[in-house]
């Protein structure tokens, strides 16, 4: 091999590990953010989860003893009347904390696009190591 050969494929070689390095970053970059919104969601599933269970010790403190009353004058029982506010309430609740509960899935973590470009990124390599090496 020639001297003159040297530097360029010293260049070339550069090049090829700034390249790939410019595309590793990017990668990571665009997995931080894929997990950034996995955990936003989530967050947002744990608030409704609250917010339902809030929902559920609202509703039984302050409400449920005036819509027994209003139960009771609609010609209820008191137990009737009881068991449809009670009914009522745990209901909305577990809709509620079902739909939260829907939010907290560990797929919502995994970055798909990420993991998609670095297998098709590695094909690449491989495939442009395959035609430096054979040609």
């Amino acid at each position: 091999m020639s001297r003159n050969a040297d530097p360029s494929l010293a260049g070339l070689t550069a090049t090829m590990a700034r390249h790939l390095r410019a595309l590793l970053m990017g990668e990571a970059s665009l997995a931080r953010a894929e997990i950034a919104t996995g955990l936003r969601g989530m967050m947002i599933a744990l608030v409704l989860i609250v917010v339902g269970v809030l929902l559920v010790l609202t509703a039984l403190d302050t409400a449920a003893a005036a819509a027994v009353l209003a139960l009771q004058d609609q010609g209820l029982t008191p137990g009737q009347a009881a068991l449809a506010v009670t009914g009522g309430a745990l209901l909305l609740a577990a809709l509620l904390i079902w739909r939260g509960l829907a939010g907290l899935k560990l797929k919502h973590l995994k970055p798909e696009k990420a993991m998609r470009n670095l297998r098709r990124d590695a094909s690449l390599l491989k495939e442009m190591t395959r035609h430096d090496t054979t040609g």
